[in-house]
């Protein structure tokens, strides 16, 4: 009973995440077609995606 009850728990998590991943995945994909000066920073970013830190380095003056 009680094993059951865990799986079903790691299940409904599972879900969650996948949904919440899936919704910033269409989000992202949402902004890329509608908003052109979107698309354009993210050209940019993918260009330099080597050369750049994944987050925002504070006083860099970017």
């Amino acid at each position: 009973m009680e094993e059951s009850r865990r799986d079903w728990g790691k299940i409904i998590v599972g879900l969650v995440v996948g949904g919440v991943a899936l919704l910033s995945l269409l989000f992202t994909i949402y902004q890329f077609v509608a908003h052109p000066e979107n698309r354009e920073h993210f050209i940019k970013k993918l260009e330099n995606i080597r050369n750049e830190p994944p987050f925002p380095v504070p006083g860099r003056g970017d």
